[in-house]
């Protein structure tokens, strides 16, 4: 075998091998894309639901401040009720 054919065998090879790597790094990078992609979706998908589907703060405090209110009502009356 000549230095020229060694050489050219040598290139072949590395291209190959450099085009297998390449791509490995390509189709993972696309993977990285769509599953980035998919996370926006899902967290716009979020943002939308948030604020129809759930009781926001300063509601739930106000809910919780007029149950505690109610339920000291009760409290009050059976404490009168038990002294009679």
């Amino acid at each position: 075998m000549d230095p020229q054919t060694i050489l050219n065998l040598a290139f072949s090879i590395s291209g190959v091998l450099g085009g297998i790597i390449l791509k490995i790094f390509y189709d993972k990078l696309n993977q990285l894309q769509r599953t980035d992609e998919k996370i926006a979706a899902d967290i716009t998908e979020i943002k939308v639901k948030l604020p129809s589907e759930y009781v926001h703060k300063d509601e739930f405090h106000h809910l919780t401040d007029a149950i505690f209110e109610k339920l000291d009502r009760i409290e009050s009356k059976l404490d009168k009720k038990a002294d009679k």
